[in-house]
This record gives C-alpha cells, sequence and structure tokens, in this order.
C-alpha cells in the first residue's frame, strides 16, 4: 500500500504558538510519507491567525480554503453574536472539507486519512457514511478539550452547545490521539467514547533548547534583566490564558514588597485580542516600567525569551499543561502555576516548583513566594535540580513522539 496521507484540518499552521499543527505533517514527511493537508483558514481580524502569515512547509503540498463567512466576525459587534456565528461558521467548515476532501480523494489514493480537531475529525466521520474512505486507516487527532471540565462541573448548557465536539469524539476512527495537555481528555473520552479500538493518550514532545545567546544578551539589556527577578509568560493573549491574573500578582507584589519593585520585571510574550485590555490595565496600575509587552515572536525564539527569564508564569483557567510550561521545565525555569487540569502531575510544590489551588485566592501566597526567591537564591537551584531529575524521566522529543505515532499508523497499514 502506498505511504500516501490525507490531513484534514480545520486548524492552520502557526509560526508564533501551537508548533505540533506543523510538526505533524513534517513528521510524516520526514519518514517517507508523500502528505497532502487539507485546511481552513480562519481570514477574520477577531480569530487567531491575523498576525500570522500563511505557512508552507518543505514537503507538504498544502491545500487552504478560507472559512465561508469568516470575514463577518469582523462586522458583528457585540462578543455573543460572534460566539454564535463562529460555531455557524465551524458546522459550514465541516461540509466545506468533505466536499475539498471528496475532490481529493478522487484524484488520490490514500493509505491513511487524518482528522485534525474536531473539525476535521468530523469532516472524516461524515466521509465514511458517505462511503468515500474505504479500505483507508482513519485517524482522530485532539490537541486537549473543554469538555472534561464541563462535564465535571456539570455545566449541561456549554456541553449542549459543544455537541460538534461530542459527535468528533464518538467517531469511531481506527486510531485516536488525545494530547495529554493536562485538560484530562482521556477522562472524557472514556465517558463519550469507552469501546475505541485504539485511544492514545500522549503529551506533546519538547526539544532540548537552542537559545540564542545574542538574542538573550539583547533581551538582558532591552529590558535591563540582569540584577532583577524576571518573570515571563507565553501565550496567545485570550481570556481563559488569564495574563491578567500574573498583572494583578505583579501589582500585588509591587505594593507589599515595594523596596524589590525595581528588581522585578515581567515579559508578556504573545499576541491577542484581549492585548488591548491587558495594557489598559497595566497602566491603570501605573506598571509600565515592571511589566512589557514583546508581542508575538517566531517559536524558534521564545527559548531566548525563556532562558532570559527566572520564573514561568502560567495561570490558565483550564489546564496549564502546554508546551510552553513544557519548554520551561526544558529551559529549567522556576514554575508557577495553578492546580486545575492534571498540572500537578508536573508540578510539585515547593519540589519541582510552585503550584497553587485554582479554588482560593492565591494571589497573596504567590507575591510570598516571589519574594521568598529573591531572598533565598538556593532555593532556586533546589526547585531546578529536582525539575530536572522528573523531566528526565517523562519528557519525549518531538523525535520520539512522532516515532511512535507513525510506528503506530503504519502498524495499521494492509500490505
Amino acid at each position: 500500500m502506498s505511504k500516501k496521507i490525507l490531513f484534514v484540518s480545520g486548524v492552520d499552521f502557526k509560526e508564533k504558538s501551537i508548533q505540533v499543527i506543523r510538526k505533524t505533517p513534517q513528521a510524516y514527511v520526514d519518514r517517507g510519507w508523500e502528505v497532502d493537508y487539507l485546511v481552513l483558514r480562519d481570514v477574520s481580524k477577531k480569530g487567531n491567525y491575523y498576525y500570522e502569515k500563511p505557512i508552507y512547509p518543505e514537503g507538504v503540498n498544502v491545500y487552504r480554503h478560507s472559512y465561508l463567512l469568516s470575514f463577518l466576525l469582523d462586522i458583528v459587534p457585540f462578543q455573543l453574536l460572534r460566539a454564535i456565528l463562529n460555531k455557524i461558521i465551524s458546522y459550514f467548515g465541516v461540509f466545506q472539507l468533505v466536499f475539498y476532501a471528496n475532490r481529493l480523494l478522487k484524484l488520490n489514493n490514500y493509505a491513511v486519512v487524518y482528522g485534525y480537531e474536531h473539525i476535521g475529525t468530523r469532516a472524516v466521520s461524515l466521509l465514511k457514511k458517505f462511503g468515500r474512505v474505504k479500505n483507508k486507516v482513519l485517524v482522530s487527532r485532539f490537541q486537549g478539550t473543554w469538555m472534561s471540565l464541563y462535564y465535571k462541573n456539570k455545566r449541561y448548557l456549554k456541553l449542549l452547545l459543544n455537541i460538534d465536539f461530542y459527535l468528533a469524539m464518538r467517531f469511531k476512527s481506527d486510531l485516536c490521539i488525545m494530547t495529554d495537555d493536562g485538560t484530562q481528555g482521556d477522562f472524557i473520552m472514556r465517558k463519550i467514547q469507552p469501546n475505541h479500538p485504539d485511544f492514545r493518550f500522549w503529551v506533546n514532545g519538547v526539544d532540548q533548547p537552542k537559545a540564542d545567546a545574542k538574542l538573550v544578551s539583547t533581551i538582558d539589556q532591552k529590558y535591563q534583566l540582569n540584577g532583577s527577578i524576571s518573570l515571563v509568560s507565553v501565550s496567545r493573549l485570550e481570556g481563559w490564558k488569564r495574563v491578567d491574573r500574573v498583572i494583578d500578582i505583579v501589582r500585588l507584589f509591587c505594593e507589599q514588597y515595594p523596596e524589590y519593585k525595581n528588581q522585578l520585571t515581567y515579559l508578556i510574550v504573545g499576541e491577542g485580542v484581549h492585548r488591548q485590555k491587558l495594557e489598559e490595565q497595566v497602566k491603570a496600575y501605573k506598571l509600565t516600567n515592571q511589566i512589557h509587552f514583546v508581542g508575538a515572536v517566531p517559536n524558534f525564539q521564545v527559548s531566548s525569551y525563556l532562558k532570559a527569564c527566572d520564573v514561568f508564569m502560567s495561570f490558565y483557567d483550564l489546564s496549564n499543561v502546554g508546551n510552553p510550561l513544557l519548554e520551561a521545565i526544558r529551559m529549567q525555569k522556576v514554575i508557577m502555576t495553578l492546580s486545575n487540569g492534571d498540572t500537578a502531575k508536573w508540578i510539585t510544590h515547593k519540589k519541582t516548583g510552585f503550584i497553587y489551588p485554582d479554588d482560593k485566592d492565591f494571589s497573596s501566597d504567590v507575591v510570598a513566594d516571589l519574594a521568598m526567591l529573591i531572598e533565598n537564591p538556593d532555593l532556586k537551584t533546589d526547585l531546578i535540580a529536582e525539575l530536572n531529575s522528573f523531566s528526565a524521566t517523562h519528557l519525549w522529543t518531538w523525535k520520539e513522539r512522532f516515532d511512535e505515532e507513525v510506528r503506530v499508523v503504519e502498524s495499521k497499514l494492509i500490505c
């Protein structure tokens, strides 16, 4: 059987975040596969791609189309209406992908059809119902999910509104891969599809860091990090990423420890629709000397920003075990985060980092621990030593991660 694969995806490649989207098809190219990647792109200025140029990974045949009506998201004035419109657009997107994928299936003999995230997976499930993917290995892939949180908190309206995610997870593909990103996707999969023939729950890979010494020096000089305690966060500037929490922590720290105010710097790496709101928050607190918006940076530069700073801050609403946290672990950073999702699998309080309950006001505790780091430099050394020992046995490189995925997929091919 030919080693030719068709990816069907509702999420496009990104240069400045979520590298696994691009790394996945490239991994198949690197292992001798012929790869076609069918993808829909959000062209609105309210989405996650307005600051990203279209990417064409080497060796990957990209078939890119725009979501129907996505331009309307720039016109609709109210957030609720935009959310409704976005859901409608995503439903249209499933049928767009079915249409375009069917044309490619007529022209190519694919061994594997790979549905990426819920829109891509729904499209592949419909192609199966229409008899268009017979004798092909079908893969469904999810990067994580909010569904576990909705289920555990009995937010039944949210579950109902995300029926499209439910239907995607119900699909009995030959292989389902869920990223172990701390959102407990394995829990909800066991509830929705307990009889899936082959479900894999894998953490993303993280390569050994390659910081650019010149860039690190430039960052040090630009933000005057030498002699200070420096904080950094790396994320899209969206509401649930809760960068505002870190800004509140910096404000409280400066109020409670004014003698250290000029020793504290916080770099916000990332871009998004909430940037203006966050900038206004910083100005209102009069912290423009302490807090700096770096903006979006290419992924290969992220390690240099992590290298330049002391403490990685991540206080998301849902789960904090994304690639930024794993990269910060590789970079031997002190971690400060929340105990939600499966984050506690990675961070043990005052052993491998600092992790705080998300069901109470934790700001004062974070502030006290930041002061402790300044006053007790040996604490940082001890934390990093424990973190390195833990990560040595729990982190994959990207090569290890994709070697395992491709091995499993190829084992399902009928020769």
